[in-house]
């Protein structure tokens, strides 16, 4: 959802298995580049949990120089 609403365009999600990692690749049709840091919204705010959510399950996130969201997951 963040892809497409800061991007201003379309993008592309894959999603690839391999021994105990799922790695996910975002890319917008115009690059965009989060934040490193997040934190979590506030209790009554109707949004700002996502990337937080995202960086407290994942193992790594980090964008490649082409503006592509690289997102490791570890499953066990």
């Amino acid at each position: 959802g963040n892809a497409l609403k800061y991007s201003g365009g379309g993008a592309v999600l894959c999603g690839e298995a391999e021994g105990e990692h799922i790695t996910l690749t975002i890319k917008a049709d115009k690059p965009f580049c989060p934040p490193n840091e997040t934190v979590c919204a506030d209790v009554f705010a109707e949004h700002g949990r996502g990337l937080f959510l995202v960086d407290k399950l994942c193992e790594k996130r980090t964008v490649a120089p082409d503006g592509t969201l690289i997102i490791l997951i570890k499953t066990k």
